[in-house]
């Protein structure tokens, strides 16, 4: 059974209406399938389970991103300020007369493409190119013409438009502090205006707030002055020109002003201001509403702001007037009170803590981000999230699906927020259709091929210059694996039914497929040819080329996941024998002489696996690590990452390098990277955001998905097996509550002092509760340890095991178990 649009979306609304404290949707089916699906992932451990009093309110506080007085104006947007509900957000930036909200909505998409970018007329002709070392036939492969790029006009997020607000211009504005307060996702600053109508500006006296409300669907700015009036100010709506859309369609009544803007394939938007206080006097111009105030007596004037596309509305200039119209009779504290209220239930679902704040800080910024740019029911956020200023942003802002998707999901569900993982979920089911016809005409097999550069319509989007990413295969595995990660952190099976079995198995299929194309070599191992290493010299022939570690890895987890899967279901029996068949004739991944492994076997040059994005056999592979595998490839896990530790620093992408050394035990180079969380050449934004240090480009997804770095470095679900303070210095003292892993089990711990101290487990499901034992009782000893009920008080069974041996005990659902020391 395949799951509709509609039934996403359907019951992601419901879930967003629950978290909010509002009634869900009357409509009894979209109650009926959230009560079924997303609904029964939102439990939160009992506070009583927690180790210790946890002052939530000033670990965030410590964690504000603050501009200074001294640092002034945020002078472009690549440092702007993002705020978000999940769906419509913006990046605030600008001195006060002349502070732009660039605006932006996930959904906003121009689909120019009727087609995805394959180079050649079919798969078949890659492997015949690459096979004869047909250099010139690749040659015919990329554009002719040497300004193809000046054309070159693909499906691309796009920018909402701009809201321009001048104040003060007749003054010299000082002492311009920001503060985005995470607590409440909201933005506040303020400044003085000398010279305006007092000669001498004595403290700040104008005031400004933001937040965007997910409960109201708008966006609200308060403009006050404390004791003169604001006197005069100016504001714009507008979007600037596109060469590919019409001119922009403008509006204005009163206080209300409106833009729609029509885009391709009957796809439009619409955005809304609605300003409360004196009356503005608006005038309309060719791509931009401008509205001008004149008072003496004002002190306070208010702007709601609301977007909506087709996606929401069959009339988006409506809804967006609506929201800001319904807003505005709401009142500032009514909204901001509910506003609150959404974030705090946010934050209450786990909590982290570390004596080191450079370590605890991303997690609880990204967690900010991930709050800010992904929600249940809505469109996935891509590359920039939905702060996108270019016309042509990088890469069209698209759907990465080597990493940078996947860095936005991978860490919320360790963090317990199963529930954001809908709109992934949701993205690759509406891309289904669209990836398992082109895998059908181009690659000709069956199943689903899932796109290196996704479009929202599931196209292939890879730039023509790249044909060995236009056709990349490990991508396919990655994007599903994420449907298997949220199976095991859930154990929902009508979820793994509906919703993940078919994108395990499409991309099972595809695999299976191309395998029969390649056949086998003289060891009677199947050929992956053409291969690469995930972007390695993709641009060129020479980064083709046979059996690559990345590919090899990504084959091996998507069989064995699917046919674990339709194990679990009781399905396909003959495709899951068909499956495990295959996975013993992969090839081994390849090893140097030192048994590290190595990109591509010989006669390619030997590169070997570092961890300057992530080292994927060791995450997100997971094929060994110090905790599991087998013997081999234990040993060339230690190696490799023996290698890859002095060959690299940082956390980029997403902090997988991090979870890669909790996953080696190596907590020291652990607790470095996560201070470090980008390479060479990038650099993170104190509000999470990144880009290069030349200032020319930004992505959000990263640092959005930056909780997985601390999240893995203190609790890590390997196999069955869960581990604690993996990767945590036993001298940095740490605690964390309501943190999900594997099993669906909610878990709280602390270490203080060299040793855990608290360990508790809460089985949602029910069943056995395996566990590496916490408790170092040094080398060669081994420690008493007891599990005791924490309802009943009684002690469930009681252990002798040395440190990091498996402790085991059968749970009931939602019970909660204290593993102890004795």
């Amino acid at each position: 059974m395949t799951v509709s649009r509609r039934t996403f979306v359907s019951s992601g609304l419901a879930l967003s209406a629950a978290a909010l404290g509002s009634e869900p949707p009357a409509d009894d089916e979209a109650a009926d399938l959230a009560a079924r699906w997303w609904m029964r992932h939102v439990e939160v451990m009992p506070a009583a389970a927690a180790p210790c009093p946890f002052d939530l309110a000033a670990h965030l506080s410590q964690h504000d991103p603050r501009w200074t007085a001294a640092e002034g104006a945020i002078p472009d947007w690549l440092r702007g300020v993002p705020i978000g509900n999940g769906d419509f957000g913006a990046l605030l930036y600008g001195p006060p007369e002349n502070l732009t909200l660039l605006l932006g909505k996930n959904d906003l998409w121009l689909r120019s493409n009727d087609r995805s970018h394959f180079p050649g007329a079919c798969y078949a002709d890659l492997v015949k190119i690459y096979r004869n070392g047909d250099r010139a036939a690749y040659r015919d492969l990329l554009p002719k013409d040497p300004n193809w790029a000046v054309g070159f006009r693909p499906s691309t997020a796009i920018n909402g438009g701009f809201f321009r607000l001048s104040l003060a211009e007749a003054a010299s504005a000082g002492t311009f502090e920001q503060r985005l307060h995470l607590q409440d996702a909201t933005w506040r600053a303020s400044f003085r205006a000398t010279g305006l109508d007092t000669m001498w500006g004595v403290r700040p006296d104008h005031e400004l707030d933001a937040f965007a409300s997910a409960t109201d669907e708008v966006i609200v700015l308060r403009v006050r002055r404390r004791q003169l009036p604001l006197r005069s100010l100016t504001w714009r709506l507008n979007r600037e020109q596109h060469d590919l859309l019409p001119e922009v369609s403008l509006g204005a009544e009163g206080s209300l002003a409106w833009l729609e803007q029509t885009l391709v394939k009957g796809d439009r938007y619409a955005i809304a201001v609605l300003q409360s206080g004196p009356t503005p006097h608006l005038t309309r111009g060719l791509r931009s509403v401008l509205g001008e105030i004149s008072t003496d007596t004002d002190h306070e004037v208010i702007f709601f702001l609301a977007a909506a596309s087709q996606r929401d509305s069959d009339d988006p200039r409506g809804l967006a007037c609506d929201r800001v119209t319904r807003a505005a009779r709401r009142g500032w504290d009514t909204l901001h009170d509910s506003h609150r209220q959404h974030w705090a239930a946010d934050w209450d679902r786990s909590w982290v803590s570390c004596a080191d704040a450079a370590v605890e800080r991303p997690w609880y910024v990204s967690n900010y981000l991930r709050g800010s740019t992904v929600r249940p029911g809505k469109v996935s956020p891509g590359l920039q999230g939905m702060w996108i200023k270019e016309n042509l942003p990088p890469w069209g802002a698209d759907f990465h699906g080597n990493v940078n998707i996947q860095a936005v999901y991978m860490g919320l569900m360790a963090a317990n927020r199963m529930d954001f993982f809908e709109p992934y979920a949701r993205l690759y089911h509406e891309m289904r259709p669209q990836c398992r016809k082109d895998t059908r005409e181009y690659f000709r097999t069956e199943g689903a091929r899932y796109p290196h550069a996704g479009g929202i319509d599931g196209f292939e989007l890879a730039e023509p210059n790249w044909p060995a990413l236009a056709v990349s295969i490990g991508p396919s595995a990655w994007i599903a694996q994420l449907f298997w990660w949220a199976y095991q952190y859930t154990l929902d099976k009508e979820f793994l039914a509906e919703v993940a079995y078919p994108i395990l198995k499409d991309v099972a299929l595809f695999y299976a497929g191309l395998l029969e194309m390649s056949g086998k070599g003289q060891d009677r191992r199947y050929l992956l040819e053409p291969s690469i290493y995930s972007e390695w010299a993709a641009d060129r022939f020479e980064g083709w080329g046979t059996n690559s570690t990345y590919d090899i890895v990504c084959m091996r987890n998507a069989l064995q996941q699917s046919a674990d899967a339709a194990d679990l279901l009781g399905r396909d029996a003959e495709q899951s024998r068909g499956w495990r068949t295959i996975l013993k004739e992969l090839p081994d991944l390849p090893a140097d002489a030192e048994d590290v492994w190595i990109q591509f076997p010989p006669p390619q040059e030997k590169v070997r696996v570092t961890a300057k994005s992530w080292c994927y056999p060791i995450f997100p592979g997971q094929i060994a690590s110090a905790f599991h595998g087998s013997v081999e490839e234990r040993r060339r896990a230690k190696a490799t990452w023996a290698f890859a530790r002095e060959a690299s620093q940082g956390s980029w992408c997403a902090g997988c390098p991090t979870v890669a050394a909790a996953l080696m035990g190596d907590a020291e180079w652990a607790v470095r990277s996560a201070t470090i969380p980008f390479k060479q050449g990038l650099a993170m934004s104190r509000t999470g955001l990144s880009g290069a240090t030349s200032g020319s480009m930004m992505q959000a997804e990263h640092g959005t998905g930056m909780t997985l770095a601390l999240t893995s470095m203190l609790l890590l679900g390997v196999e069955d097996r869960l581990i604690l303070f993996p990767g945590m210095p036993s001298t940095v003292d740490a605690a964390f509550h309501s943190l999900r892993g594997p099993g669906a089990i909610l878990v709280s711990a602390e270490q203080r002092g060299g040793a855990v101290i608290h360990a508790a487990f809460q089985s949602l499901r029910g069943g056995p509760i395996r566990v590496l034992n916490p408790f170092d009782p040094g080398t060669g000893k081994t420690a008493g340890l007891r599990v005791r009920d924490a309802e009943t008080k009684t002690v469930v069974d009681r252990y002798a095991r040395p440190y990091r041996e498996v402790v085991e005990w059968a749970a009931r659902p939602g019970g909660i178990y204290h593993l102890e020391r004795e």
